[in-house]
């Protein structure tokens, strides 16, 4: 993996070698050769093949961050590492136990506030509430002693390093290497059009190059600051993903110095004005002392290049000796240009900036928080002032109705034990399907048994023989007799003396034989009722 140490080392090696390798050329031939060999092998090695090249801009720590080209974890490894005795020497006494700490900073809550220094290192501006989290650096900042270290967001050190390596790349991987940087020249070609300036509130303006330009072979820069001018960024505004158009200058954005501005943009209600020359000028030099007593806040060039301001210092009177500190672009501090001494220079000059204007807390610990944003929301969860108060339900959790909620809800952990074995009595659920086959052959049978029952049943299967196949029965069926008339209407006939002590056989019961047989009914039920329990 490719880290700015190995890097740098890889590159001063490879420069130094060469150079000697030339100078020795002349008196140890094959030597230099093979030396060249190896190194052209070594560059091959680490520039491909064996390992990705990370290309992400904004990290400060983890693989990407200290691997990636346009990552900052070098400059953040020099602003946190461990002072040494001619600085705490330099810092004072109460430096001799000073440790430096840092962590991520997710979200500005009321634990920010214990850092001394917070780097905010964008990667797209604005974020979706420039106002919330220029308000709440605002209330940060006249903490006193605190420093904010921001770095205008750019294209990074990618087509830097594309031109480095390309001229030290082997003859048979030049082609290849130009290739790459010719496509980096393209997209940063693009940039350097639809570059727009960044207006930071009322603090500073990063105004757009119209070119990108390299203060060396490492370092690039894209914006030039200059102090906050309203006449000239009125207009400035940018659409973000979302569709959101933020105008950053307007007079109502909050700013992490519009507090500041509106109470000292603070003006009496305007009085009358007298007809008199004495009034008129007494009224002028009231609001000329006005003006001129105004504190107000001081922009100051630590470090340009050609007349492009690329470092620079804002402060405030009401900041309590808090500072603002801006870096151009963050191509002048990325991991690739963290190799070149320059850069180097420039991070221990920030962390001298911010070791001088901290203060050692009680804990003996000065506190750097890292912040990446883009165009998201920046979350914001300060705590409100005041004591905690308990609403809703989060009373049942306070003394005294806590004992009475922890035994309530005791007692119906036992109640739910106790009824764990039935909730209910069991029943017998009866249904019906109207797809079970069971309730067709249950309505055939019925309505077979009111035509005819078996012997209707064989006659129409001897049918179906005889017409469809051509077969002969399969069964017999027995003729019924047929039934004789009955007469129910004629009327009795009159008995006569020779009849009248005949036996009347109309009155006689009828034998066993002849008594009608009492059938009990063969239909199945009925479908749809109850056929099947299920419990």
């Amino acid at each position: 993996m490719i880290t700015a140490t190995r890097i740098e080392s890889f590159f001063d090696s490879h420069i130094s070698s060469s150079d000697a390798a030339r100078d020795r050329s002349a008196s140890s031939g094959p030597v230099a050769c093979k030396a060249a060999c190896w190194l052209l092998l070594l560059c091959v090695l680490l520039t491909s093949g064996c390992s990705d090249l990370y290309t992400k801009y904004g990290k400060t720590d983890g693989t990407i961050g200290n691997e990636s080209l346009n990552g900052f974890g070098a400059f953040r490894d020099t602003l946190t590492e461990e002072l040494d005795e001619s600085e705490r020497a330099e810092l004072g006494e109460d430096w001799e136990d000073a440790e430096l700490r840092s962590r991520n900073l997710t979200r500005l809550s009321s634990r920010a506030y214990q850092h001394d220094a917070i780097v905010w290192v964008p990667t797209a501006w604005p974020p979706i509430n420039p106002g919330d989290v220029s308000d709440w650096m605002t209330k940060w900042l006249r903490s006193g002693n605190r420093t904010v270290v921001f770095i205008v967001p750019d294209e990074g050190s990618t087509e830097a390093y594309w031109r480095e390596a390309s001229k030290l790349a082997p003859p048979e991987q030049r082609l290849e290497y130009r290739r790459r940087l010719a496509q980096q020249i393209n997209l940063r070609l693009l940039e350097d059009v639809r570059r727009d300036d960044i207006i930071v509130g009322k603090l500073f303006t990063a105004r757009g190059l119209p070119a990108r330009q390299n203060i060396d072979d490492r370092r690039v820069v894209s914006y030039d600051l200059h102090e906050f001018d309203p006449k000239r960024d009125k207009t400035a505004s940018v659409v973000t993903p979302g569709g959101l158009v933020v105008t950053a200058a307007k007079p109502d954005d909050a700013t992490i110095v519009e507090g500041e501005e509106s109470e000292l943009d603070e003006t009496a209600v305007d009085e009358p004005t007298e007809s008199s020359d004495s009034a008129e000028e007494t009224n002028e030099e009231q609001d000329d002392s006005k003006q001129n007593s105004r504190p107000s806040q001081f922009f100051e060039t630590l470090d340009e290049h050609n007349g492009i301001t690329t470092f620079a210092r804002i402060t405030h009177p009401k900041w309590k000796d808090s500072r603002v500190l801006v870096v151009a672009s963050g191509g002048m501090l990325t991991n690739f240009a963290m190799t070149d001494e320059p850069a180097i220079e420039l991070a221990k000059q920030i962390r001298q900036e911010v070791l001088s204007n901290a203060e050692v807390g009680a804990d003996e610990r000065v506190s750097f928080g890292f912040m990446t944003s883009d165009h998201d929301y920046v979350q914001i969860s300060d705590a409100e002032p005041g004591a905690p108060a308990q609403t809703g339900m989060e009373m049942l959790t306070t003394w005294p109705i806590s004992l009475v909620t922890l035994h309530a809800l005791f007692l119906g952990v036992v109640m739910c034990l106790m009824l764990l074995p039935t909730f209910g009595r069991a029943r017998q659920v009866v249904y019906h399907r109207s797809t079970h086959f069971g309730n067709h052959l249950s309505a055939m049978a019925i309505l077979m048994r009111r035509a005819g029952g078996m012997n209707f049943a064989k006659e129409k299967i001897n049918h179906y023989m005889r017409v469809v196949r051509g077969e002969p029965d399969l069964f017999v069926v027995p003729k019924a007799p047929p039934e004789p008339p009955q007469n129910t209407t004629a009327p009795p006939t009159a008995k006569t003396e020779g009849e009248s002590n005949s036996p009347d056989t109309s009155e006689v019961p009828p034998t066993a034989s002849e008594a009608p047989v009492a059938t009990t009914s063969l239909d199945p039920p009925v479908p749809n009722e109850p056929a099947e329990k299920s419990p």
